[in-house]
């Protein structure tokens, strides 16, 4: 039922290529064989392929929530797995209780193997832990890095760089007290203006009861983002990808005949 609850989100929200974050540590401490799980989870979204025609990849939370012996002893299941559908690692959790520093050594090992690195910063704490996750544990992506809005110096670095910003805003407001609880008072559009990379994800919808299409929603209707923007933004989802640069051409093109196709039948809304 949970994989197929997943297809149709995937489905309802047009979401042809998908990166999802699997967080195997508490199934493991339940006495789960982690190879057991990747070949679950790997046969599912094989089936989601063959159904639908859409792509998911799997980047491996190592969790700071249980210390780095823990985070290396799931890198160490992920090298010896060899998954092809497992692209990286992630590190999510609680920043304050798990700074990234900590985690240094685990992310210098699966960048040292080819795996791709995100971690999660810039939410609960400030600028210096999307520093910290970039010098030291090679994070390519940034989850949230909101807080990157507090140092004007870092926003500009983070444009010039293109570091995507993987921006959940319903979470953010759910999660933090200082935007008291109001869409409009997150920095999204501040760090869009600014230029840095933003991309538009959902964290977690279930537990956040919200897809992908409400948040572009929520960031057309509280910010007036145009609609050349939401392009953008959707296009710099795919371009932040870890996948080929004709695989991210191919999309984008897909995107703009897509958008021009339909604005083409509803001239009313452009």
């Amino acid at each position: 039922p949970m994989f197929r609850d997943f297809r149709d989100y995937l489905e309802e929200n047009n979401i042809v290529y998908c990166e999802t974050f699997f967080s195997p540590t508490s199934h493991l401490k339940k006495g789960w064989n982690f190879s057991d799980m990747a070949n679950v989870v790997s046969k599912s979204i094989d089936d989601i392929k063959n159904e639908t025609g859409r792509e998911v990849k799997l980047i491996v939370d190592v969790s700071r929530s249980f210390g780095e012996e823990n985070a290396m002893r799931n890198l160490d299941l992920v090298l010896a797995e060899n998954n092809p559908h497992i692209i990286g690692i992630g590190l999510g959790g609680d920043e304050v209780k798990g700074p990234a520093k900590e985690y240094a050594n685990v992310f210098r090992k699966a960048h040292e193997n080819g795996l791709r690195t995100v971690t999660h910063a810039g939410e609960t704490s400030g600028p210096f832990s999307m520093k910290d996750s970039m010098e030291l544990c090679f994070a390519e992506r940034i989850g949230h890095g909101i807080r990157a809005v507090e140092d004007e110096e870092f926003v500009k670095h983070l444009a010039e760089t293109r570091i995507p910003l993987e921006v959940c805003p319903t979470s953010n407001i759910f999660i933090l007290k200082d935007f008291e609880g109001d869409m409009k008072n997150h920095p999204v559009k501040k760090l869009f203006d600014a230029g840095a990379y933003i991309t538009i994800n959902t964290d977690d919808p279930t537990f956040f009861k919200v897809s992908l299409i409400d948040e572009y929603w929520n960031i057309y209707s509280n910010f007036n983002f145009s609609l050349a923007n939401i392009r953008r933004i959707i296009k710099n989802g795919f371009n932040a990808a870890f996948i080929t640069d004709k695989e991210k051409a191919d999309y984008c093109a897909k995107v703009d005949s897509a958008w021009d196709e339909w604005f083409k039948a509803h001239p009313d809304c452009d």
